[in-house]
């Protein structure tokens, strides 16, 4: 059976007036409190609205937590996962899955956690042509090693998730398109000049 939001929302009791309480506190600053548990109050709401199913079901407090948590970082009065968790009496792993679920709702939350961020497949493709082009010698292709070399060479890449099977599959694809040339045996790269 499907639930309606109204159900989602009265089955995990979760109303404004109580994310106003732990909001005030976790921030003991009465004008911080109350900025950040109405942005709480509004993400949890957006995130009903949005997808009800994928918070059904989960830990009041935990959910909570995570709102509270994300509120903080986008108003600047960022607090501790421990913190938090600590005053609302759940566990920092609750809040931190949850506000990952969250963010997954709510994808324009994420600008405001970059630690988050993954390179898209055309801009990596990108990268490792630039990258080839600054060291002018062969490379190892290794994952890791291309991974730790952009990050080296672009400081804007640091902190930046890089999947390695999407490397693998930007290599493999960057030497069908003859952009590369990859030396199978040695398990290096170099750029094919055009």
């Amino acid at each position: 059976m499907k639930k309606t939001v109204e159900e989602c929302l009265l089955c995990l009791r979760i109303p404004p007036g109580i994310v106003l309480k732990y909001a005030h506190e976790v921030w003991k600053e009465e004008n911080d409190a109350h900025k950040v548990g109405v942005k709480a109050a509004e993400i949890i709401r957006t995130a009903y609205l949005r997808n009800p199913p994928k918070l059904c079901g989960r830990s009041p407090r935990s959910v909570l937590g995570a709102a509270l948590y994300i509120a903080g970082v986008i108003l600047g009065k960022r607090k501790t996962q421990k913190e938090i968790a600590r005053i609302i009496n759940t566990t920092e792993v609750s809040i931190r899955n949850n506000y990952k679920t969250i963010l997954s709702i709510i994808p324009e939350l994420k600008e405001y956690f970059p630690e988050l961020a993954t390179i898209s497949y055309h801009k990596l493709k990108n990268y490792i042509i630039e990258l080839l082009k600054k060291v002018t010698k062969p490379i190892y292709a290794y994952p890791y090693s291309i991974a730790t070399n952009l990050r080296r060479f672009f400081p804007e890449l640091r902190g930046v998730k890089i999947p390695s099977e999407m490397i693998r599959k930007a290599i493999h694809e960057l030497e069908k398109e003859r952009k590369i040339f990859y030396y199978q045996r040695y398990n290096k790269i170099v750029i094919l000049e055009s």
